[in-house]
């Protein structure tokens, strides 16, 4: 028996045997994941990013080498960055991202939307990996089209925020937070002397839905359900108290002249339980009745 480096050839044709099949699964795990992404991306805990293969240059505008180091929030479009921020702020090891849609920050004329969907992976020091799907095809995501929004206030209309809130719920959810549901009714503002249609309603208004964007998850998760009634999703973090103090600071802020009114508050537990889309957005509706 002949030994070369203290093993047989027997041995080191097993040990060469298991390289070339670990080189294959890697192989073939590459050739899998790239069936649902374009892009594949390690993002450390402090959003940096330390790995990445794919066409980068074509989406972001830079090599793949030339992305390591970057913060992944400078590839994201400034008005999604707090969103997917919100998203990565979980520690949890089973935090997951499915499907995000969000728009990547580019040279492009147009900037593409970009679906994030990925896991904590606690053998690589909890990092977050991965995968970034190219939309086929440019979508309009929900409050980015002006009929979905309030014209005095702002925020969605009733139907646009039942959309937005199952999604950011669901999504907020999977990522590891705990995500509620305040509704807010402001009164009648005619009582603090504002006249409808005024131009101090609509500053008032204006300021309100400021004031509840603020506070929602991602900025822009407020909706207004009626002339009286608003509702806002938010995390945990949120206390209902200072919500419904935030509302009269605004309309003072608008309006000095009004009198105070004291918003009604009333916030409840956002999880979804395992419901899809439209059954959330029934019980929803339903709550904010």
């Amino acid at each position: 028996m002949v030994l070369l480096g203290g093993k047989s050839r027997e041995e080191n044709g097993d040990d060469g045997d298991k390289k070339s099949t670990q080189m294959m699964n890697l192989g073939r795990f590459a050739a899998l994941a790239f069936c649902r992404a374009d892009i594949l991306l390690q993002v450390s805990t402090n959003l940096a990013v330390k790995f990445c293969t794919g066409p980068a240059q074509t989406v972001f505008g830079k090599k793949d080498s030339e992305l390591i180091g970057t913060n992944f929030l400078d590839l994201i479009h400034p008005d999604d960055q707090a969103t997917v921020q919100e998203m990565f702020g979980f520690g949890t090891q089973d935090a997951l991202i499915k499907d995000l849609l969000v728009r990547a920050q580019t040279s492009m004329k147009v900037d593409p939307q970009i679906a994030i969907s990925g896991y904590r992976v606690p053998d690589f020091d909890n990092d977050f990996s991965l995968a970034i799907k190219v939309a086929p095809k440019q979508t309009i995501p929900i409050g980015r089209n002006p009929e979905d929004r309030d014209t005095n206030s702002g925020v969605l209309i009733s139907d646009a925020f039942m959309d937005a809130a199952t999604q950011r719920i669901k999504s907020y959810e999977a990522a590891g937070g705990k995500p509620k549901v305040s509704m807010i009714n402001i009164g009648d503002l005619s009582e603090a002397g504002i006249e409808a249609g005024s131009t101090k309603e609509n500053a008032v208004l204006r300021a309100i839905g400021q004031a509840l964007n603020t506070e929602s998850l991602g900025g822009d998760t407020a909706g207004r359900i009626d002339d009286e009634n608003f509702s806002v999703v938010h995390g945990e973090g949120v206390d209902a108290t200072a919500l419904s103090e935030k509302i009269p600071h605004a309309m003072q802020a608008a309006a000095p002249e009004t009198k105070s009114l004291i918003p009604k508050v009333a916030t409840m537990d956002g999880a979804s339980n395992g419901m899809d889309d439209k059954q959330m957005a029934k019980a929803m509706l339903y709550s904010l009745q």
